[in-house]
């Protein structure tokens, strides 16, 4: 069996910053475009971090839903 260049391709893979970074942000979104995975970014915002939810919490909302973790 053929092993793929891409190993993660095809897959959906969260990127998430507490701080916003247009400079990593960018870099890392390009990165994993040219390597066919899906990004999505969160921010510490849109998981409620500050309102109790924990990176754990999130992480298991990613698999719950098939993303890689």
């Amino acid at each position: 069996m053929r092993r793929s260049k891409k190993p993660l391709e095809g897959k959906t893979l969260a990127m998430i910053f507490e701080r916003p970074s247009t400079r990593t942000r960018v870099s890392f979104d390009v990165a994993m475009r040219s390597s066919a995975v899906n990004p999505i970014m969160l921010t510490g915002a849109e998981m409620q971090l500050g309102r109790g939810e924990t990176i754990a919490d999130t992480r298991a909302c990613c698999r719950a839903m098939s993303m890689p973790s």
